[in-house]
Parts: structure tokens; sequence; C-alpha cells
């Protein structure tokens, strides 16, 4: 494996561990100050293993915030992997033979881990207002003159797209400007009334209009008309400032992200399993429909929520502690497709599955690893996901006591989605069991298609709905079947069937 990678300062530095090397601390503020260079510092690791497909680039910074000394630091490591990112693909096409064309080496093993870094500088110098100061030491470090390779760059950019403004342009030009969303947090007391009233305290103007108008502006929210307790924001809204935010009364939460619970439509009589539920939005809506639909007073743990990845549990655990919520969920590390005797039993009682499972993460605008790769790779990374995917709900529909399975994806690709839920309504066992495909979300325009009922399912598409893309699919068990062959044996004691033998039942 690699022994490390090149920090912001120059330095050789362990991956992940945010250390500086190499520079001493005056150098270090004199050059770009002590908040950027950890933020960039942060902004580069991010970078670096979304390029690596370790995550999408909002998700690793989330994972990432505890690392962030202050909110400030981590609201500059933000903007800038953001935008860096949006940039990846040009950049590297732009570098040509300096680095990686196309997404494929060419001849420099020394720059293999210090993706993320090059990238950030590279943003940093060309759009970012500044260099980092620290240009010369990286280049020194890669084997290459940095301001040669710099000025090759902008002379490419030039002839490519006109200059770097074009480049500018041609970048956010093709940006999706998707509208943000938020919903309100009933676990934490707060009602749409009170939302509405902070909101408009803060500067927000609720709109009436359910189409776009030329004067709104980025303080613009309206009420959303198909999720409840849903509000949409303008996609310049900055909604990390609020204090709604920070206390959880309003949590940020795609809108196809939220047609997951809304299509699970809850009982609270129910245990619900969440089996690849970090970092939790899901989760935490799940809980707060339970809660709302309380109507006896009666809370204990509904949900028990999984996650294979010990730090992602530990940020679902901080989540759902923020969100209070732990009055209805519980948490636990464990790999949906091999968990330990304790949780296997919890997941055997289930009434409920929620499947969220790995994927390419391709209708995530912040996804911009999926574009990086070619398309040999796309394929054979498609097939891998996939396979898991079909094995994952699988094992979750032939669950015995499973009356629902909601399968969700935030992928565009069909081989993520209706391939999967077509194959799996072909498996023999799964048919067996009863299982039928329900038509979800009736009121949902965009459908699912490929196959004869694929219609059931729904599409969130990112161009249409201006919203990350999503997919979904609920299975229902038919319990009223006479066709199926199975038939449920109870579970009966050894001597109670002696006796019903004997009795001829």
């Amino acid at each position: 494996g690699k022994s490390g990678s090149v920090g912001i300062g120059g330095g050789r530095r362990t991956i992940g561990s945010g250390s500086w090397k190499g520079l001493d601390d005056a150098q270090k503020r004199n050059w770009i100050g002590e908040t950027d260079m950890e933020a960039l510092d942060i902004a580069s690791d991010v970078v670096r293993d979304a390029y690596n497909r370790q995550g999408s680039v909002r998700g690793l910074l989330y994972d990432v915030r505890e690392r962030c000394p202050n909110e400030r630091v981590w609201r500059r490591a933000y903007a800038v992997a953001m935008e860096a990112s949006k940039y990846a693909v040009a950049l590297w096409d732009l570098l040509g033979d300096e680095g990686r064309g196309d997404g494929v080496f060419q001849g420099r093993d020394e720059w293999e881990g210090n993706e993320g870094v090059i990238l950030v500088q590279l943003y940093e110098r060309l759009f970012g207002g500044k260099g980092t100061g620290t240009e010369g030491q990286l280049g020194h470090r890669l084997g290459m003159d940095w301001n040669e390779m710099v000025n090759k760059v902008v002379k490419r950019a030039e002839e490519k797209y006109g200059g770097l403004d074009q480049l500018r342009e041609f970048v956010h030009g093709n940006e999706l400007t998707r509208w943000r969303y938020a919903r309100v947090n009933a676990l934490r007391g707060a009602d749409d009334d009170q939302i509405v009233q902070e909101l408009a305290g803060a500067g927000y103007v609720l709109s009436e209009s359910t189409v776009q108008e030329s004067h709104e502006t980025p303080k613009t929210c309206w009420k959303d008309s198909e999720v409840p307790h849903l509000y949409r924001f303008h996609f310049e809204a900055d909604l990390f400032h609020l204090h709604l935010v920070r206390d959880c009364k309003l949590i940020i939460q795609d809108k196809g992200s939220c047609f997951a619970a809304l299509a699970m439509d809850p009982d609270p009589s129910w245990t619900i399993v969440d089996a690849c539920a970090a970092p939790g939005s899901k989760t935490l809506h799940l809980a707060d429909l339970l809660h709302r639909r309380n109507s006896n007073g009666h809370i204990r743990k509904a949900i028990f929520a999984l996650d294979k990845d010990a730090r992602r549990v530990e940020i679902l655990r901080a989540r759902v502690q923020e969100a209070k919520a732990l009055s209805w969920v519980s948490v636990a590390q464990g790999d949906f497709l091999n968990l330990p005797s304790k949780s296997e039993r919890m997941v055997q009682r289930a009434d409920a599955i929620l499947l969220d499972p790995s994927c390419s993460g391709s209708g995530l605008s912040s996804r911009n690893d999926v574009a990086l790769t070619d398309a040999a790779e796309r394929k054979s990374r498609l097939e891998s996901l996939s396979n898991f995917q079909r094995q994952i709900l699988r094992r979750a529909l032939l669950l015995e006591k499973a009356r629902r399975v909601v399968y969700s994806t935030c992928s565009v690709f069909r081989e993520e989605n209706e391939d999967v839920v077509r194959d799996i309504l072909q498996d023999r066992d799964v048919l067996d069991a009863r299982w039928k495909l329900s038509h979800c979300l009736p009121w949902w325009p965009r459908r699912g298609e490929g196959f004869d009922l694929a219609s059931r399912c729904v599409r969130v598409d990112p161009h249409s709905d201006r919203s990350d893309g999503f997919f979904l699919a609920v299975f229902d068990r038919d319990r009223l079947s006479t066709t199926s062959p199975v038939v449920t044996v109870p579970n009966k004691s050894k001597r109670k069937r002696k006796r019903e033998w004997k009795k001829g039942v």
C-alpha cells in the first residue's frame, strides 16, 4: 500500500493524519495562515479519497468534520473540496502527459496518492484567487517544476477553452443548479410554525409560488407540496449558518432521500432494520415519522440501525444523539450479510427492512469521482456493485418475518436500479416467499423503466427535478396468496406438535 502522501505544506504526511511536516509554524502562518493550511489539508484528503472512490466528496467532508478544530476550518475545507472537485475532470485533461489524462496515469508513479493535493493546489492557484505559497516544495517532491506545469495548464486552457474565465464558465455552465432541502425535526420539538417564524427572523422569505421566478434570491424558500414538513431552498442558500440547522431542528436532506421513509410508511408497532444506515438521514427521518405517529405515547427503540464501517457508525451515533432520536433508534456495527448472533436475532424479528446499499453515487451532485472513471472501469465497477446489491436485497427478502422491504440508491444507472429489481423478481426463493413489487408513491411522475413492472418503481431525475438522483422500489409480502407452493410452518414445540398429531390436527 501507499506509505503516505504529500500535504499542502509540502512535507510527507501519513494518510488521513492531518499532520504537517517540513514547515515550522512561522512559515505556515506567513504563507497562508493556520486556518487555510488546515482547511486545505483536509480538502486535499477529501478530494483524493473521492478520486479513489472511497465515498462522495460531500459524504467524506461530513466524515472528517470531527477532525476540524472549529466550524470555520470545516467550512473552508468544504468550499474548497466541493469547488476543486468540480474542476477535476477538466484539470486532469489539461494536465495531459504532465499527469493523468483520461483517468490514466502516464508515466508519473510519484503522482499516485497525491491527486487531492495536486487538484487543490491547482484550483487555488488558478481559480481560488491565490496560491498556497507551498507549490515549489510540492513540485520538488513530485519531481516537477510547479510553475512550469501551471503555465502549461494555462496555455492549454487558452487553446481549448479560450482562457481560464471561459474554463470557469464551462465548468459552472455544466453544473446543475439543484435545489437544497431541509426537513423539520419533530424529535427536537420543532414544528412548521416555529420553523417559518425563525426562518423569517434569519431573513428568509417564504414564497407561495410553485414555479421559479426571476425575483427570487438565495433567501427565498418554499414549503414542499409533496413531502410533509420539507422545505426547499435556493441552490445558493447557505444553510449551515442557520441556528435551526446547527440545533438539528432542521435537518438537511434531499427530497429524493426523503422518499425512502415515506415509502416505508412505518407503523409505530413495527421493528424496522436500517441495514446500511450511516450517515443516518433516512434513519432519522424514519424516527421522526414514528414520533409523529405515536398516538399512545409508548416510545421504544423501534429502529435497529446497522452499518459495517466502524468510523461511519460513530458518525451515525453522533447524529442520532444530536437529533434526539435515541429513544427510537439503537445503533450497532455489523455487516448485514454476516452479522454476529445478537444483531442477527434483532434482524430476524424485523417487520420491515430499509436497504440503501453501497452504490456508484452517480445521482449525487458531489459525486465527481464517478465522472473520473473511464467506460471499461465504470462497467466493471457497476457489475461488482450490482452483484452486491442483488445479494443484500435477496438476503432481506428471505427474512421470515419481514413484511416490507424498501430498496433505494442514489444512482442513475439502470444496472444498480431496475436491473437489480428485475433480476430479484425472477429469483425462485423470493417468489416462493410471496413477495410482490408494490406501486410506490403513485403521485410521483417519474417512474422506473426497462421491464414490465418497472413503472411501479420511482426515479428522481437530477435534470427534471433539480435534485440529486434517486431510485426507489418497495416490496411487500403477499400473506394472503394461496398460489405459492411454500407453506409457513409454525415454530411449535416438539411436545405440542406431537399432541396435535395424536388429535389429528
